[in-house]
């Protein structure tokens, strides 16, 4: 199975309230350093997305937050 991933595939900024946008799923996909990713579904398109949430409290270091930022878009 081929999964095509391109540019217009991803969101790059949003500011409204996550839950506003996604309905966001119970299932964890996967965690890192900063937190967790989970699926959600875009409650417009129906299109599933992989949400990734980061606890306030992990951020210790502004420099690696920014660069998993960075990274993210």
């Amino acid at each position: 199975m081929d999964i095509l991933i391109s540019k217009q595939t991803f969101i790059s900024k949003n500011e409204a309230k996550l839950e506003d946008v996604y309905k966001l799923g119970k299932k964890t996909l996967g965690t890192g350093a900063f937190g967790t990713v989970i699926k959600c579904r875009h409650r417009v398109t129906k299109q599933d997305r992989a949400c990734k949430t980061i606890a306030k409290k992990k951020v210790k270091n502004m420099a690696q937050f920014q660069s998993e930022i960075s990274i993210l878009t």
